[in-house]
């Protein structure tokens, strides 16, 4: 993470704006394999939803009942 922090001088890289560990993972693992791969956006949640473990749902919910 303090080599991204470094190769992205300026950004503020802290909060909800820091990667998980999983997401970095995965992205090492691609970069290491030299291939390109496709990264769903749910993977991309911040290191302190990853640390609460909540995770992100792939349902929509509807304030006012179903769509018809």
């Amino acid at each position: 993470m303090q080599t991204v922090k470094d190769a992205l001088a300026g950004v503020s890289i802290t909060g909800e704006l820091e990667p998980a560990h999983a997401l970095l993972n995965r992205a090492c693992f691609i970069y290491e394999q030299n291939s390109l791969k496709y990264l769903e956006p749910c993977t991309g949640v911040s290191r302190s939803v990853e640390v609460q473990g909540t995770a992100k749902t792939k349902e929509i919910s509807l304030e006012k009942g179903p769509l018809l």
